[in-house]
This record gives structure tokens, C-alpha cells and sequence, in this order.
């Protein structure tokens, strides 16, 4: 299952952290839920399918030059700093994830299992420059998660991802403290 997720990423605050979280969630849920579906009826093949169930979380970093065309500002942290912030924030989200999946093997066999893991992994990519909507092409997610307060042409995002044939779910996600953790409000250069 390959979850997108989009954004500037400008001045990366824990609610930057807080959607990557989310998203990861909500793809694992899904990855699990196809898994099953797939596996025979028997307890045993389902709860294997679901350990066995991969799952990519691909942040796209928007490109400098896209950020002034859309938003008429440059972003205040440039893109080579931006995409290394974000890749630091989804390798905690990696080893995050790891840890409580081997919690949750540990409750409920009583020990620590680490056989048939789930596959979690991440990236972090630009966007492209000319045609923001490349990366769709490209990565071909089965599941994109908005911000909460992202603002998307979601006519033409259904178009792209129509054209594209993907037919991939759009999912929005909570917002973890609006009112403190908004890249507008976290001036940190």
C-alpha cells in the first residue's frame, strides 16, 4: 500500500510530524485490510497476511519555484533544507512505527515476535517543477492524505488522478493543535 502525502513542509513543527503519523496509520489500516481480504478465511492466514502487509509513505516536498507560484511567497527555509528535515522526521516515523508494531506482537503473544513483520518504509522526493502533478504518474499511491487545512483543486486533483488511472482513495487528516502548530506561526530562522 503506498500512501502520498504533499506539502511545503516550511519551518517543520510537530504538526508536520503529526500528519506523517496519521498517514502512516491510516496506510498501515488499509495495507492491513486489503492483506485480509486476499488471504483465506482462517484466523491464522489473515492475522499472516496482516503481518506481512507492506506499506510506503511517500512525502512530496514542494519545489521552491512552486510554492512562489502558488502561494506568492518563497517558503522562508529552502528546498534541499526542507526535504533533510523531512527525511530525519520520517526516519523517527520508521523507527516509530517498528517499535509499536513489535509492542503490539508482544501483547498479544505474550513475547516479542519479529517474524513476519510488517514492511513499513518511507521516502522523502521533490515535486516536479513544470507538472506538480508528475509525481502521481510516477509513484502511483493507492492513498493520498491531505492536511487538514491543505488547500487542493480537488476538481483537478480527481482529474490527475482519473488520467493516471489510479483510482486511489483521498483522505484528509486531524489537525494536532491548530492554534499552535501552524508553519505560518513557527518562525524559527
Amino acid at each position: 500500500m503506498r500512501v502520498m502525502v504533499f506539502g511545503t513542509f516550511d519551518n517543520f513543527h510537530p504538526g508536520h510530524q503529526d500528519y506523517f503519523r496519521q498517514a502512516r496509520r491510516f496506510g498501515e489500516k488499509a495495507a492491513k485490510r486489503f492483506a485480509a481480504k486476499g488471504a483465506e478465511a482462517s484466523r491464522e492466514a489473515i492475522k499472516k497476511a496482516e503481518a506481512n502487509a507492506a506499506m510506503e509513505l511517500i512525502a512530496v516536498v514542494a519545489r521552491d519555484q512552486n510554492v512562489l507560484r502558488i502561494k506568492g511567497r518563497l517558503p522562508h527555509e529552502h528546498e534541499t533544507r526542507r526535504i533533510k528535515k523531512v527525511r530525519m522526521a520520517l526516519k523517527d516515523i520508521m523507527e516509530e512505527g517498528v517499535v509499536e508494531s513489535q509492542r503490539t506482537r508482544k501483547s498479544l503473544s505474550g513475547r516479542a515476535d519479529t517474524a513476519g513483520q510488517s514492511v513499513f518504509r518511507a521516502r522523502a522526493v521533490l515535486g516536479a517543477i513544470k507538472n506538480q502533478w508528475a509525481v502521481l504518474e510516477k509513484y502511483r499511491p493507492e492513498i493520498i492524505c491531505l492536511g487538514y487545512d491543505q488547500k487542493v483543486d480537488m476538481k483537478r486533483l480527481k482529474s490527475e488522478i482519473a488520467k493516471s488511472c489510479l483510482g486511489c482513495k483521498i483522505k484528509r487528516m486531524r489537525a494536532y493543535y491548530p492554534k499552535k502548530y501552524k508553519s505560518s506561526y513557527c518562525l524559527n530562522t
